[in-house]
Order: structure tokens, then C-alpha cells, then sequence
């Protein structure tokens, strides 16, 4: 099973679609939505909300476990990611970063220490739905120093 996310598309009438594994276990709950990253202490399972002190984010859960239980994630193209807060009409098009409890913000990080991790573009805000629609592109700008 490959970790390294992949792009289709090309030619008339094509679009990226989402790239998704199956069967991961989940170390914690997890809900759909989450970005998560791997793990490699966990007691139930490889993986666990992702947070910006670290930069092993994989993905965005697209179903939802209690811990042990088995997951998917997408790793590109459209998916319904966490938010902090739900965005509004007017956030769409922004970049999500990810916080520090495995929820999109559209607020980068500016503690020293924190990564700054774009996780995509926000696309289905309407001001009241979380999760909320984004196009999935995971990026690591750079650990504050």
C-alpha cells in the first residue's frame, strides 16, 4: 500500500478524484472529517489526529472509527474536512491550515515550533455545514523557528 498521494486527470473532461486507503486501524476516535497522521506508539492502532507540532499528516478521515477499529482516508482531490469554526460563503477559495487538534483553520500557525501545513482549498463553506468541502492538497511551508 502505497503513503504517497497520487494525480489523475488530464485530457477533455477529466478531474482529479479523490485518492482514499482503506483498512487503517485508528488509535483514538476519529470522526469523518479529521486530519490524522501516523503513529508509531499507539496502543490501538498507526493513526491519530494530526496536530502542527510535527509534520507526518497522511490524509482526511472519510469514515469515522472509535479507537481499533478500521479507517479510510483520502489523501487527494475533494473530501469534507473538520473545521475549527464553520467558514462562510465568502471563505471559499482559502487555504485551510491544519490546528493543533486535527481540524482545518483558516488561521496559519505563528507559535515557535509549530509547522505551518496547508492541507487544501476550501470549496463548500456556506457560513453553517462543518465539515465542509475542500479540495485536498497537503503541503508542509515550514517549522517556526
Amino acid at each position: 500500500m502505497s503513503m504517497v498521494p497520487s494525480f489523475f486527470g488530464g485530457g477533455a473532461d477529466q478531474s482529479a478524484q479523490t485518492v482514499q486507503i482503506e483498512g487503517l486501524v485508528a488509535n483514538e476516535n476519529l470522526l469523518v472529517g479529521h486530519i490524522v497522521r501516523t503513529i508509531s506508539d499507539g496502543v490501538d492502532g498507526i493513526i491519530a489526529k494530526a496536530d502542527n507540532t510535527t509534520n507526518h499528516v497522511i490524509g482526511v478521515c472519510t469514515s469515522g472509527s472509535t479507537a481499533g477499529g478500521e479507517i479510510e482516508i483520502a489523501q487527494s482531490g475533494l473530501t469534507s474536512v473538520l473545521m475549527d469554526s464553520a467558514p462562510a460563503n465568502s471563505d471559499n477559495g482559502s487555504i485551510v491550515f491544519l490546528n493543533g487538534n486535527g481540524q482545518g483553520t483558516l488561521t496559519a500557525p505563528t507559535a515557535s515550533g509549530r509547522y505551518v501545513i496547508k492541507v487544501g482549498f476550501l470549496v463548500g463553506a456556506n457560513g453553517s455545514a462543518n465539515p465542509v468541502d475542500m479540495l485536498l492538497r497537503i503541503e508542509t511551508v515550514v517549522r517556526l523557528g
